[in-house]
C-alpha cells in the first residue's frame, strides 16, 4: 500500500535543470538552412541538423493541420 503523503511530485533540488519550451519554428532562418543546401554551401548532414533545429517538423505539422482543418469546412 502507497502512503498518500509520499505520493507526491519529486522534488526539484536547486540548481537542477528544469524541461524547457521549444522555441517556435523560424521560417526565416528555415529558408536561409535551405538556401545554403541550394547552393552547395553546407553539407547534408549540417543542412538537416539545422532543419531539425530551427523546427522544420513543427511547421510541417502546423501546416498540415491547418489544411486538414480548411478541406473539413
Amino acid at each position: 500500500m502507497v502512503d498518500a503523503a509520499r505520493a507526491v511530485e519529486p522534488t526539484v533540488l536547486p540548481g537542477s535543470l528544469r524541461r524547457m519550451d521549444k522555441p517556435l519554428p523560424d521560417p526565416s532562418k528555415l529558408l536561409v538552412d535551405w538556401m545554403e543546401w541550394e547552393k552547395g554551401e553546407t553539407p547534408p548532414g549540417k543542412v538537416m541538423s539545422n532543419l531539425k533545429t530551427h523546427g522544420l517538423r513543427d511547421l510541417l505539422e502546423s501546416l498540415s493541420a491547418a489544411q486538414g482543418a480548411s478541406a473539413a469546412i
